[in-house]
């Protein structure tokens, strides 16, 4: 049976393979519209190609990433050095830091604290263990990518579900913990340029296509306003919508566990201390991000210090996910370089010149939040928009960051299915449905749009 199978998605593989290269011949052959060069078109052309493959996975994402590089060069939208360039940016950089921190997060045994510490104060209630689970999720991911902290969270909440007897899809406790918790990590992912791998991504992007800087600080300056007013929203809508089903825990002691944990350890003052050091350079210093980022994760693998190891650094980084990150980054820059960015900002997104700024805030967020159907990979939706978008703000009279930015918050709100690593992972135990995740979703989406266009109201 399973030979069966796997020959099945092997041919239905190869099949989605032939009818891609297809479609970028016919593509790249038609009529070049006016104001597009030919280079322009064939870039547009591989990268509907490129998300065809990352979505269906018919070639894993790191060498699918590497193969679309080295396809521009083939086709002539790049010259070699242009495609190393726009591969490795400092972005890279960035990502493979916010692998290492989640890692050594971790390793320190503090994460671990953090979340045992917060079931204690929780007091076998259930509603306050959602929202005290929510808001300290929300906190910490505003500085550790997403993913780590979602891992973290789940063998502890499958433990609960456990010791209390709930059943896979038929708590409404267990699915509003399983639901709660990754939004609550999207939200507060949105906060800051280090909450989601990529937040940095999209700011970087938008920086060099604009020509217009876009800082940590403007990031902050509405990011974290958003994920404060948000997160508590989003809490009474999942307490709404899945209302728990009991009214007190078996009682879990957590007092055993919390005497386990001792005293701080040194490895866990250490990483406090470096990473204190870390955010705040990124507030008061003018050295890039990514530079800062490299440099404190150097800091943790010096003798005395040792919070990891080369172990360590095996295991965080997900090669994948880098790939990933740099192929659709090299693809959106070529966009761009190739004039097909600004040719898609003015042919496609004329006709919104005039719209009220607030109401365009509210349909691009809108219409990013729901891209997430289509291109549910968040780094190719970055790639997709950011470039668009920010060429097409000072058409409209709109300041780049008023635009861009709620544009990239949107992007890490992909709750509309299960299909964000973020939530796979929590989708994943079987305690929730694919139809159970929109029923906060949908209902959030547009309560996130609402807050976003308040929030830049008052800026604009």
């Amino acid at each position: 049976m399973s030979v069966k199978k796997t020959e099945s998605s092997s041919t239905r593989n190869a099949i989605i393979v032939i009818i891609t290269i297809v479609l970028y011949f016919v593509l790249s052959n038609l009529p070049t519209p006016q104001g597009l060069t030919i280079e322009g078109q064939k870039s547009i052309a591989l990268m509907i190609c490129a998300l065809i493959v990352w979505i269906t996975e018919v070639i894993p994402m790191g060498p699918a990433s590497l193969l679309f590089a080295v396809l521009m060069v083939i086709i002539k939208t790049a010259t070699p050095p242009q495609m190393a360039a726009n591969f490795m940016p400092l972005t890279t950089f960035f990502c493979i830091s916010c692998f290492i921190i989640g890692q050594a997060l971790l390793d320190t045994g503090l994460g671990n604290r953090i979340v045992v510490l917060l079931l204690k104060a929780s007091k076998n209630r259930p509603k306050r263990m959602l929202l005290l689970s929510m808001c300290v999720t929300s906190l910490i991911s505003l500085v550790i990518a997403n993913l780590a902290l979602s891992a973290m969270m789940v063998p502890l909440m499958l433990k609960i579900f456990q010791e209390n007897n709930m059943k896979p899809k038929e708590s409404n406790f267990a699915k509003s913990m399983l639901i709660g918790i990754p939004i609550a990590i999207s939200i507060g992912g949105a906060g800051t340029p280090a909450g989601a791998l990529p937040n940095y991504q999209a700011l970087a992007l938008a920086s060099e296509i604009s020509g217009t800087p876009i800082t940590f600080l403007d990031w902050v300056k509405w990011g974290i306003p958003f994920a404060v007013i948000m997160t508590p929203i989003a809490y009474f809508a999942i307490v709404a919508i899945f209302k728990p089903e009991v009214k007190e825990l078996v009682s879990i002691n957590m007092d055993a566990q919390v005497k386990e944990l001792g005293k701080l350890k040194y490895k866990e003052i250490s990483f406090m201390v470096i990473f204190a050091l870390l955010i705040l350079s990124w507030f008061v210093t003018d050295i890039p991000m990514p530079v800062s980022a490299i440099i404190a994760c150097g800091i943790f693998f010096l003798p005395k210090i040792e919070i990891l190891n080369a172990e360590g650094f095996k295991k965080a980084i997900n090669w994948n996910i880098i790939m990933l990150i740099c192929g659709s980054t090299a693809l959106a820059l070529t966009i761009f370089q190739t004039g097909a960015a600004k040719w898609l900002a003015e042919s496609v997104l004329s006709p919104f010149k005039e719209m009220n700024p607030l109401i365009l805030i509210a349909v691009a967020v809108l219409l990013t939040i729901y891209m997430h159907l289509l291109v549910p990979v968040n780094p190719s939706l970055v790639a997709i928009l950011i470039p668009v978008i920010a060429i097409f703000a000072p058409t409209a009279g709109i300041p780049v960051a008023a635009l861009v930015l709620p544009v990239a918050y949107a992007i890490n709100a992909a709750f509309l299915l299960p299909l964000d690593p973020v939530f796979a992972v929590t989708y994943a135990s079987g305690y929730y449905t694919m139809k159970d995740l929109p029923k906060a979703g949908v209902p959030l989406s547009i309560v996130w749009t609402i807050v976003m266009v308040i929030i830049m109201a008052i800026v604009l």
